[in-house]
């Protein structure tokens, strides 16, 4: 019975680490998740599949006895035509989900990720709860982004809002094994990092796959990984509240002890040491495309570039040395 719920072997959860929700009904009080453990803390997250029509009630009733205060997708609706997540909330208004109900108060939508507030109350309760749900868009149909900033803004988003006193955050993805195990592992290493000073990725990638099986899924992820606690362990938190930019501007223009040039002048360089691998500029490159580039150091990468509308039996006319470039919404 409860097979016919999962979205396949590649998301099966163990046992030991199931949440359980209320029982009654036979097979009730399974759902294809599990708890995973943080930095310092049991039972931090949960990681669980994207739910499927049959599980959006499990999946609320499982948010509601958690006391889940926040909820992580890492996937769009659909990618490359194919669903990777059933949609569970309510685009407007109020949807009820069997003894759940979920009313959408508020959707905020960036560059990278979109995040919705919902007010949710129980059938039989008079207690109202508040819930924020992040969606990140950002990451790419096959693959991984191509570099982590939005990532690393978006988990700084993520946790600046979650309460303390919160039950374990829902992480998900398509079948809540990929995505969802790169998004724990880099939140539990920057946790790490600030109090001891290490990452020991392996060792948690490890733990996190005694929780659940496939966690971090393909080689590619677990670069990705890597490339992301890197740029964070380099560039820190450059994010400064707008009230407190003033004194911020400062604090750059001041020399920090043992350096020779301005915390301004460093924090450039870090921009100017950032070199990219000439594979990310294959249209660029081509010979008939060459002669279109003013400077040969500036050129488009291939993900963002802007494609004219190519020109039949004429080589490289869909290039002009041009990119897309996000802005804040």
């Amino acid at each position: 019975m409860c097979r016919a719920i999962g979205t396949g072997s590649h998301g099966c959860p163990w046992s030991n680490t199931l949440p359980s929700t209320s029982p009654g009904v036979p097979g009730s009080d399974y759902i294809n998740a599990n708890y995973i453990d943080g930095y310092r803390k049991q039972n931090a997250y949960i990681a669980t599949q994207g739910p499927l029509p049959e599980t959006l009630s499990d999946f609320w009733r499982m948010v509601w006895e958690q006391r889940t205060a926040t909820i992580v997708m890492m996937t769009r609706l659909e990618e490359k035509s194919r669903v990777k997540c059933d949609q569970y909330w309510p685009s407007r208004g109020t949807e009820t989900y069997g003894m759940i109900q979920v009313t959408l108060l508020d959707t905020v939508e960036l560059a990278t990720y979109t995040v919705r507030t919902f007010a949710l109350y129980k059938n039989g309760s008079s207690e109202k709860r508040e819930l924020r749900q992040f969606q990140f868009m950002a990451w790419p149909d096959h693959g991984v982004p191509e570099y982590p900033t939005p990532i690393l803004a978006f988990l700084r988003r993520v946790k600046a809002c979650n309460p303390p006193d919160a039950g374990p955050m829902v992480v998900h993805c398509s079948a809540g094994v990929g995505r969802t195990g790169c998004f724990i592992v880099i939140d539990a290493m920057l946790e790490r990092m600030k109090h001891e000073k290490t990452v020991d990725i392996y060792g948690h990638v490890t733990c996190m796959r005694s929780q659940r099986n496939y966690m971090v899924q393909t080689e590619d992820q677990y670069i990705f990984i890597h490339e992301a606690l890197l740029e964070a362990a380099t560039c820190g938190n450059t994010e400064v509240p707008a009230r407190n930019l003033f004194a911020h501007i400062q604090k750059l223009t001041q020399v920090p002890p043992g350096e020779s040039v301005t915390a301004m002048e460093l924090e450039f360089k870090l921009l100017a040491n950032t070199k990219a691998h000439t594979s990310r500029f294959i249209s660029a490159n081509l010979p008939c495309n060459k002669f279109k580039n003013r400077l040969v150091n500036i050129m488009p990468y291939e993900l963002t570039r802007v494609c004219l509308q190519p020109i039949r039996g004429v080589e490289g006319s869909d290039y002009i040395n041009a990119s897309f470039i996000d802005g804040y919404r």
